[in-house]
């Protein structure tokens, strides 16, 4: 059974632990090694000792584990804003540092075209759009992932179309151009989720 382990709030230690079976159907639910008994027998619902409910939603396609507490993911789930926003940006700085590897490549054995050019100042040149467009989306700039956005998406079609019309891989192959952008485009729903969090965070009493 897979495992894994979660903090009920962030910052803390994970204390909480998760055992389910690959198909969905069941879990285990331990806090600081205790079980958790579900409010109904065989179901995915739990209370926690504070009285806070804590929901177990697993996908039986694919296996994939969502935690919710008190209505909100946990830290470190898919659909936590804080591990959205993580992804995105994480995602632009490891472009840019693959595309500081690129030069390195023999691809002109694969695409002829590019012998004599110079089209090693190009990875260079996107490596640094990557790497601002990263810095920018970690301070939580809607603008700077949508421009990272924007280039990772120009740059998945070109690159498709250099690969389809070379003749050089299956069409499959230019599918994975376009899989960073999944991860890109979930994070404007972080930012805007932390967004919302932080007049909650500020009290009633602050002032903007």
């Amino acid at each position: 059974m897979p495992v894994r382990r979660f903090a009920i709030d962030r910052g803390e230690p994970k204390r909480l632990t998760v055992k389910w079976s690959v198909g969905g159907r069941s879990a285990e639910v331990l806090l600081d090694g205790n079980p958790l008994v579900p409010i109904e027998p065989g179901g995915l619902r739990y209370r926690l000792p504070d009285g806070r409910p804590l929901a177990v939603s697993i996908e039986a396609e694919t296996g994939n584990l969502d935690v919710i507490r008190d209505g909100e993911f946990l830290p470190g789930t898919r659909f936590d804003p804080h591990h959205q926003v993580f992804l995105a940006y994480a995602t632009l700085f490891a472009l840019a540092a693959l595309h500081c590897l690129v030069p390195l490549l023999p691809l002109e054995r694969v695409l002829p075209s590019l012998r004599g050019s110079l089209w090693a100042i190009v990875p260079f040149a996107l490596a640094a759009l990557y790497g601002m467009a990263g810095e920018g989306t970690r301070k939580r700039k809607k603008l700077a992932l949508a421009f990272g956005l924007m280039v990772a998406g120009v740059e998945a079609c070109g690159a498709s179309w250099l690969y389809y019309t070379a003749d050089v891989g299956h069409i499959r192959l230019t599918l994975l151009f376009f899989a960073p952008l999944l991860l890109l485009a979930s994070g404007f729903d972080g930012i805007d989720a932390l967004a919302a969090e932080e007049p909650k965070l500020a009290g009633p009493g602050s002032t903007a």
